[in-house]
């Protein structure tokens, strides 16, 4: 029945003002509840050294209660900073993070994502790779990697328990291991000069009082014995580590007595006292390296006791007496001030933090705007050498594995509803047999996917040579993960992505190109089949890359819809997605034998 309104009339619907006012006032609760619950600052982390520099951006997402973090990169040869898009957003806390070479150390500490703390990752320009913790695991006191030497280092400052804990796991090891070819060879001789520091007989854990701290060192495979830290400087401090060539050296700041910072430096013959640094207050963020060949200790912290606006105070090491010793005091002198441009004083958000790469200072602010960084020579003091530039990061901030699961479920039901239209178009196709020439049939569902799996060999070849580290790793994690019973945990990195893709990309086109020439591929030949119309003609080049190119939504796996796969099981001539658009068939040829043959060969 049709209903006629005048015209310029319309009828509302009784239930539409009554629902429209519910859905304002939710909106207006929710939105009230947001403001309400101010989330935290964005999290901000600097790592460089004469090599390269690491930016690191965490934001915070409201739904999952949790920091993810972005990266961008910059090697000594590059004009600027550039996000590095194969680190899909980490979900984590990040509490302690170093260079390595040129790779990236990183922290995590216990939250939503993690189970434990000192969750140890390590990050190159094409993803990232669980690395193996510290016993406990603990989280490390302080860290520092070397840039020299063919195999570079991560160390750690631990409490003595966790150093007597890996020098057990050392020794159960060395005892577990196979004796070196050569017997007057050390099968694992020092790769660097911080090895060979570390190789000399130092005091055992054991002998170390449990307030003092302990070295440790990370080879990339293994976590090694190192010596112990000077007395003093215990777990409880603030402590700042510096990988300097042939020399550590370790700053603290004791919980007892801020704001002093003490110093000490290692060499071959132990530990050197220096005097402490003479800050004013204990710091908001502070910064220990080698830039330029000196040691500069940069701490930021409050300007002029105005807490919301902060100041970098800068001094440099200067050595003296015989060998470098010192007998006293005053080899610390402070450096000019760092200022925003001439004459104006810089100051700083609550957030920033502080590092160097090559031979500058590098400041990374945030303070409710996109973060920025800028380089300053610290020796020099005065405006920036670069100018305060905003980070660049790779799109879309963090995503939540609910956020993402929402999506991948919108995707799912879009794909799906085009698809149903798809047979409901072609229903007559899918209960129907097709007529086929005599010696030709529809090629069975085992025969299709034993030719797909032969030509998937290539695809699959190419993209293992080229991901083989991502994908071991990821197997690896994945299997640790199920086996603990947290295997819905597992985050999959952007590599193994990226070489799902190329196996997809290239299986296709390798589809297309054998059989837009030759109507099929080694694997359909193989097996004895080919493409044809369902008219028995030839099908164009156009109807072949139809075919094919269903397969890109077919083995996306985020997309969940591999349950259409099973379609060539259900429709009568055997026909994918693919087949029902293209209006193509697998055909098999089978030998026919005349009547008259037979009676001859009786």
């Amino acid at each position: 029945m049709t209903v006629a309104f005048p015209s310029g009339t319309e009828r509302q619907h009784p239930m539409r003002w009554p629902l429209w006012l519910v859905i304002a006032v939710a909106a207006a609760g929710a939105s009230a509840g947001r403001a309400a619950q101010s989330p935290p600052s964005a999290k901000l982390y600097v790592a460089g050294n004469d090599q390269v520099l690491w930016l690191v951006v965490g934001q915070w997402n409201v739904q999952d209660e949790a920091f993810y973090h972005s990266f961008a990169v910059m090697e000594k040869t590059a004009a600027q900073v550039r996000p590095v898009t194969r680190i899909a957003p980490q979900k984590g806390s990040i509490e302690r993070l170093a260079v390595v070479g040129r790779d990236l150390h990183v922290f995590f500490a216990r939250d939503a994502h993690f189970s434990e703390d000192g969750a140890h990752y390590h990050y190159d320009q094409n993803g990232g790779t669980r690395d193996l913790s510290l016993p406990g695991p603990v989280m490390p006191a302080a860290v520092a990697g070397e840039s020299w030497g063919d195999r570079p280092r991560l160390w750690a400052v631990v409490s003595a328990a966790t150093a007597a804990a890996v020098r057990a796991d050392r020794e159960q090891a060395q005892k577990e291991a196979t004796q070196p070819a050569n017997p007057g060879q050390d099968a694992r001789a020092p790769a660097s000069a911080g090895a060979a520091i570390a190789s000399k007989p130092a005091s055992s854990p054991g002998s170390v009082p449990p307030e003092q701290c302990h070295l440790v060192q990370y080879d990339g495979v293994n976590w090694r014995p190192g010596f112990a830290a000077p007395a003093g400087c215990g777990p409880g401090d603030r402590i700042w580590l510096s990988a300097g060539e042939n020399r550590f050296y370790l700053l603290w700041q004791a919980r007892s007595t801020p704001p002093l910072v003490r110093y000490a430096w290692y060499e071959k013959d132990g530990w050197v006292i220096g005097p402490p640094v003479p800050l004013d207050e204990p710091p908001v963020d502070a910064f220990a390296g080698v830039i330029n060949a000196r040691l500069i200790f940069a701490a930021i912290g409050s300007a002029r006791g105005d807490s919301r606006k902060l100041r970098v105070s800068a001094w440099a090491w200067q050595p003296g007496g015989a060998g470098g010793r010192v007998d006293g005091g005053g080899l610390w002198s402070r450096l000019p001030g760092l200022q925003l441009e001439a004459g104006k004083e810089l100051t700083l958000p609550a957030d920033a933090v502080s590092g160097s790469f090559a031979d500058k200072l590098v400041l990374l602010r945030g303070g409710g705007r996109p973060p920025e960084y800028a380089f300053f020579s610290p020796l020099a003091g005065g405006p920036p050498d670069r100018p305060f530039t905003e980070v660049p990061l790779a799109g879309g901030g963090g995503i939540s594995r609910s956020q993402r699961n929402l999506r991948d479920l919108v995707a799912t039901m879009v794909v799906a509803a085009l698809l149903l239209l798809v047979f409901w178009r072609r229903q007559e196709s899918i209960a129907t047999t097709i007529p086929l020439p005599a010696g030709v049939a529809v090629a069975g569902p085992g025969k299709r996917a034993a030719a797909a799996l032969v030509d998937m060999v290539p695809a699959a070849v190419v993209a293992g040579a080229i991901w083989f580290d991502a994908l071991r790793q990821f197997l690896a994690e994945t299997q640790a993960a199920i086996a603990a019973g947290q295997g819905d945990q597992v985050e999959t990195p952007q590599a193994v992505i990226w070489a799902w893709l190329c196996f997809v990309v290239i299986y296709i086109t390798w589809c297309i190109v054998f059989e837009v020439l030759w109507l099929t591929t080694p694997g359909k030949r193989l097996l004895g089949c080919e493409v044809r119309l369902e008219n028995f003609e030839k099908p164009n080049a156009v109807q072949i890359v139809i075919r094919n190119i269903t397969k890109f939504v077919e083995l996306m796996p985020y997309l969940q819809i591999w349950p259409f796969l099973l379609v060539v099981f259900f429709t009568r001539n055997h026909q994918r997605v693919g087949d029902l658009l293209a209006h193509t068939l697998v055909v098999e040829h089978h030998q026919v034998v005349s009547s008259g043959d037979f009676n001859d060969q009786s």
